[in-house]
């Protein structure tokens, strides 16, 4: 195994996880839950994730420190490596969905850069600190409020847990070769 492989294969389940916690989509949700018609998904999206349910917005699960210190750090995370909100399809900067495509960006680009015998460091320091001061932070409240809202469905509360476990595994491998100096 290579070593850009474990980053590409993170990248990769991070935006399948993101697609499959995105709106629901026809096209993507008979593929990871089918025999459910696209109104029940609907339903169980907006019951899992409505303002008093679990929202998928890193804000409203960190409201004691204030919404908008979070968009702006996160705004300079984007800003730094040139990338923009979509104008067509556009979100807040601290939706879930976004945060993760940021992340599978990040693996990515250093999959690339390792493949090309370029420097990894700087993706794996923007890895290590994007999860470090948002995903590792507000990812558990996510998975235990769905837990807690009793989904009528188990997709999202499985799918929060897998994404929590993802997270803290891509956290502790990045520690591991950042410190360890494997790269």
């Amino acid at each position: 195994m290579s070593a850009a492989a474990e980053p590409r294969e993170a990248a990769v389940e991070l935006l399948r996880i993101a697609r499959a916690l995105d709106y629901p989509r026809p096209e993507f949700r008979e593929q990871i839950d089918p025999g459910r018609t696209q109104g029940e998904r609907e339903e169980d999206y907006q019951s899992a994730f409505d303002v008093d349910g679990a929202p998928l917005y890193e804000g409203f699960h960190r409201g004691s420190e204030g919404r908008e210190g979070i968009l702006e750090d996160l705004i300079r995370f984007y800003s730094f490596f040139d990338l923009r909100l979509s104008e067509t399809e556009r979100d807040y900067p601290d939706h879930l969905v976004t945060e993760l495509e940021f992340l599978s960006f990040l693996a990515m680009k250093e999959a690339d850069a390792d493949a090309q015998g370029g420097d990894v460091r700087p993706f794996q320091l923007a890895q290590r600190d994007f999860i470090s001061r948002h995903l590792a932070i507000w990812l558990p409240a996510l998975a235990r409020r769905l837990e807690a809202a009793g989904c009528e469905s188990p997709l999202y509360p499985g799918l929060a847990s897998t994404l929590q476990e993802l997270i803290e595994a891509r956290g502790r491998a990045l520690k591991q070769e950042l410190e360890g100096g494997t790269s």
